[in-house]
């Protein structure tokens, strides 16, 4: 996430006695809850569609209901947060204000199912869609200032690299590289044998990208050349999310953990970790508190990273989220 809201990531390695590692852990997950008490989510099935708001201190859910089919949600301000909604052939990105939880602003212009947005700045976000494009969008005017053409697929994920650099994941296998602001082409990286599905940024060297080809590749962004591919997966990567600076998550149907260690021309990353088992898929996934992500499987559940153990779980009163229920992203 952008400025806007001040995401802070604190990781602790190596430092003090057990007690006093610990005793720290401690404060920190407080203050993190103090600043950041209130976890996000959209989720839809086949008649239902919700923005869920919980918070952490209080264990309450809020939420209002969106007429459509959910297919994305992130954090565009303090005060906002965009929603991809197809509804009878339109297909939008509704912007709403958390605190009444009432529709802002309406962007229109894709041709087919909006997949995901992000923040690009304070008064921008960019859009990608199954129509194959990437728009960039002034959320306080409404209008459309850019299109970005160059995939053969659906655009599926959309990544802020840097204040200069966007990426995006296709299902025509790619990855594609724009540079910001003229959105020319920087590179297309090609390693994948099916959609790409998701990306994250590792540093500024290096980001990461998942696909249904059950494959993790770590790209150099700067070289715009493979470094490493991964094949512990043995089903699709549908999410990723960076837990420390030397390590990072994959989920699908299970959560791995990764360690990554050496410098990118001789780059090691060891599986660490693995919590199995997660029925139905996981199809997103945030790093909530140092330690502590959520994933998207039934309901939104934090789990300890030290431990593998569901701290926290949540879903929508009166609601029954069966298989065909589908977290579509989580934010704080």
């Amino acid at each position: 996430m952008v400025a806007q809201h001040e995401r802070v990531d604190i990781v602790v390695t190596g430092i003090g006695s057990p007690y006093e590692l610990q005793t720290l852990h401690s404060m920190l997950r407080s203050k993190m809850q103090e600043r950041f008490p209130k976890v996000y989510c959209a989720y839809r099935d086949k008649k239902y569609a919700a923005l869920l708001e919980y918070d952490m201190r209080t264990k309450e859910v809020r939420s209002t209901d969106i007429n459509g089919f959910i297919y994305d949600c992130c954090r565009v301000s303090r005060t906002h947060v965009a929603c991809c909604v197809t509804d009878k052939k339109k297909h939008q990105i509704l912007i709403i204000e958390i605190e009444s939880l009432k529709v802002t602003q309406t962007l229109r212009g894709h041709k087919d199912c909006v997949s995901c947005v992000i923040p690009l700045s304070p008064t921008l976000v960019a859009s990608s869609a199954d129509d194959r494009t990437i728009r960039i969008w002034n959320i306080l005017t409404g209008n459309c200032e850019h299109v970005i053409n160059g995939h053969s697929g659906s655009v599926v994920c959309l990544l802020k690299v840097s204040d200069t650099l966007l990426a995006s994941a296709s299902s025509d296998k790619s990855v594609g590289l724009w540079e910001i602001p003229s959105y020319n082409c920087n590179s297309i990286l090609t390693n994948h044998t099916k959609t790409v599905w998701c990306l994250e940024k590792f540093n500024d060297e290096i980001i990461i990208s998942g696909g249904m080809d059950n494959k993790i590749c770590l790209w150099d962004i700067k070289e715009k050349k493979l470094v490493t591919t991964l094949t512990d997966h043995t089903d699709p990567v549908y999410a990723l999310v960076k837990i420390s600076p030397t390590g990072f998550a994959s989920a699908g149907t299970e959560v791995r953990l990764w360690k990554v260690t050496g410098e990118k021309h001789n780059l090691h990353v060891e599986c660490v970790n693995v919590f199995p088992g997660w029925t139905p898929t996981i199809m997103c996934m945030s790093l909530i508190l140092p330690y502590t992500i959520a994933v998207g499987s039934q309901g939104v559940h934090l789990i300890n990273l030290e431990t593998g153990e569901i701290t926290q779980s949540f879903k929508q009163s009166g609601t029954s989220w069966k298989d065909g229920t589908k977290i579509c992203n989580i934010f704080i």
